[in-house]
């Protein structure tokens, strides 16, 4: 068990609250079952967010603009979304 401890630690260390929810529910009782609703609510979220993203922008042409301005897009966006995503 100890390596799968430290397997999930080292997926988790980007987001530290995921590693103490990870820890927490380690630590219980009854880990398998607490651990596959946690893994099942957050595959669960990502899936309806990523297709509500994508219903979202459906019919956006992209196609638009130079390549160069394609890729100074891309990395604003990349940037944004990384900020968006950390915790302070």
């Amino acid at each position: 068990m100890t390596f799968e401890v430290i397997l999930l630690a080292l997926a988790s260390t980007i987001r530290p609250t995921s590693l103490a929810a990870v820890y927490t529910l380690l630590s219980s009782p009854a880990p398998r079952r607490l651990m596959i609703a946690y893994v099942l609510a957050g595959l669960t979220f990502t899936i309806a967010f990523g297709a509500l993203v994508v219903w979202a922008f459906h019919g956006i042409a992209v196609s638009s603009g130079t390549d160069r301005a394609k890729g100074i897009g891309d990395i604003a966006a990349a940037v944004v979304v990384l900020g968006f995503d950390s915790e302070r």
